[in-house]
C-alpha cells in the first residue's frame, strides 16, 4: 500500500489555553526519512469553531530545526545535482550499487577568498537511517549522520544524505537531497550573501555510504521558497548590461592522489579531500586560462621531484603538482 499522509490528515499542534496567543514563527524537527516528512504544512489556528489557516510554510526538511518564517537570504544550503561514478585507483575498491551522498564537512564565506566564515544551525532534506530491522530505529543511530555531524569539525564523522534508502538501495535524486544552514539567528535575520564554498564530501566505505556528488548547486532561501542563487556581474564596458552568474559548481568529487595519502591528507576511515568553489568557478562563469594550464598535459611534467618522491615512474603521464609551494 502507498505510504503518508492525505493533505490535511496528519496533524500536531499546541494547546496555550488563555489568554489568546499569537504565534508568528515556529521550529519543527521532523524524522530524517522521507516517508515520514513533509516538505509543505500550513499553521493553522483555532478560532473557537474550527480551524484557520494563517500559514504556509515550504522547503522542510528532516532530522535537523528547521525555522518559519525565515528572511530572504538567511538560509543557504548546497544541493545534490548527481553522482561522480569515477572508481579511485588509490582507495579500496567501492561497492557497485548506488550508496548515499556523504558529506564531511561543510563552510559557507561571505567573501570571495573563503576567510569570512558565515556560521548557522545545521538543515538537511534528512539523513540515512538504518531500516533492515524494521520501521523503529535506535535514537542513537538516528543522528548518528544527522546534518550537524557536516559541520562539526571532526573529520571522522559525516552527513548522510536519506536517499530514499528505505526502500532498499539508495536513489539520490536531482534537487532532493541537500544540506546547509539557517545563519537567521547568528546575523539577526539581517541578509547575507555567500560567495565561496568550503566542502569534503566523504568517501566512507560502508554499507549505505558513501557516494560523492560530481555536480552540485547553491541554492538561497528568497523568503518563500529555496531558489538558486546568483551574482550579479559588471562588465568592463559601462555600456554592456550586467551579467548574472548561476552558483551550479561542476567536477567535485575527485579522487585522492598519491600525494595526498603520503602526506597525510586522508581522514583514516574516512577519506576525502578539501574542495573549494567560488563565485569565480560556477558553471556560467568563464575565466581565461592562463599558459601555465598547458603544462598538465605536458609530458615533462612528471619531472618535477614531487612526482618522482610520490612514485610515478617514467611512463606515468598523469602527475602534474598544482600546489603553489611544489609547482
Amino acid at each position: 500500500p502507498p505510504q503518508g499522509c492525505d493533505t490535511g490528515e496528519a496533524w500536531v499542534g499546541l494547546n496555550f489555553e488563555a489568554p489568546q496567543k499569537n504565534v508568528r514563527c515556529l521550529r519543527i524537527f521532523q524524522s530524517g526519512r522521507y516517508e515520514r516528512q513533509a516538505r509543505q504544512m500550513t499553521m493553522s489556528a483555532w478560532l473557537g469553531a474550527g480551524w484557520a489557516p494563517q500559514q504556509r510554510f515550504w522547503g522542510l526538511g528532516g532530522n535537523s530545526w528547521h525555522r518559519r518564517p525565515a528572511g530572504p537570504d538567511t538560509m543557504w544550503r548546497l544541493t545534490y545535482i548527481d553522482k561522480n561514478p569515477e572508481q579511485c585507483t588509490t582507495m579500496p575498491q567501492t561497492p557497485v550499487y548506488e550508496r548515499s551522498w556523504g558529506v564531511t564537512e561543510l563552510e559557507f564565506y561571505v567573501d570571495d577568498e573563503c576567510t569570512q566564515r558565515l556560521e548557522g544551525e545545521p538543515i538537511a532534506s534528512g539523513s540515512w537511517e538504518d531500516t533492515s530491522l524494521g520501521p523503529d530505529v535506535d535514537p542513537s543511530v538516528t543522528f548518528m549522520y544527522a546534518a550537524a555531524k557536516a559541520i562539526d569539525g571532526d573529520l571522522l564523522s559525516f552527513w548522510s544524505a536519506n536517499c530514499r534508502s528505505a526502500t532498499g538501495r539508495a536513489e539520490c535524486l536531482e534537487g532532493e537531497e541537500w544540506i546547509g544552514i539557517d545563519a537567521g539567528q547568528r546575523t539577526g535575520a539581517i541578509p547575507v550573501e555567500v560567495r565561496c564554498v568550503r566542502l569534503q564530501q566523504s568517501r566512507a566505505l560502508q554499507r549505505h555510504c558513501c557516494d560523492p556528488a560530481l555536480n552540485v548547486r547553491l541554492d538561497r532561501w528568497n523568503g518563500s521558497a529555496w531558489t538558486i542563487a546568483t551574482w550579479r556581474h559588471l562588465q568592463e564596458d559601462p555600456e554592456s548590461p550586467s551579467l548574472l552568474i548561476d552558483a551550479g559548481f561542476k567536477q567535485l568529487g575527485a579522487c585522492p592522489t598519491i600525494v595526498d595519502k603520503l602526506s597525510g591528507k586522508l581522514a583514516n576511515g574516512n577519506p576525502g579531500i578539501w574542495e573549494e568553489r567560488t563565485r569565480r568557478q560556477s558553471d556560467t562563469c568563464e575565466i581565461p586560462l592562463s599558459g601555465a594550464i598547458k603544462l598538465l598535459a605536458d609530458r615533462m611534467c612528471i619531472k618535477h621531484p614531487a612526482c618522482e618522491s610520490a612514485g610515478f615512474g617514467k611512463t606515468e603521464v598523469n602527475c602534474c603538482p598544482m600546489d603553489a609551494v611544489t609547482s
